[in-house]
């Protein structure tokens, strides 16, 4: 039986994970390199608002699927028992509060 360890949706997620410091180190240099707009604290807010509300309404509206990627996505039929298991785990009542909770850190 195949490990969840090596499945390459989980390891691109991860990648996704990885790269989110850098990005939002991005986002910051580029709101240090300008003349202020609004006081920092509502240019901040702003930002903030406009990268949470996004990821906030999709999580709630539908919860997080680890087997799909903006192109493809695999359906529920050709999962392996293996996947199905992971995606069980992924659908409890404890998760989608953790994710609806998640964007206001």
């Amino acid at each position: 039986m195949r490990s969840f360890w090596s499945d390459p949706y989980l390891w691109i997620h991860l990648a996704g994970v990885a790269a989110l410091p850098i990005l939002l180190e991005i986002c910051l240099l580029g709101l240090a390199a300008g003349d202020p707009f609004l006081p920092a604290v509502l240019e901040l807010g702003l930002v903030a608002a406009v990268g949470i509300a996004p990821v906030f309404w999709m999580q709630w509206q539908r919860p997080f699927y680890i087997f799909s990627l903006l192109a493809i996505a695999l359906q529920p039929t050709q999962l392996s028992d293996e996947q199905r298991r992971l995606l069980r785990l992924f659908k409890t009542k404890e998760v989608r509060v953790l994710t609806a909770i998640a964007p206001s850190f």
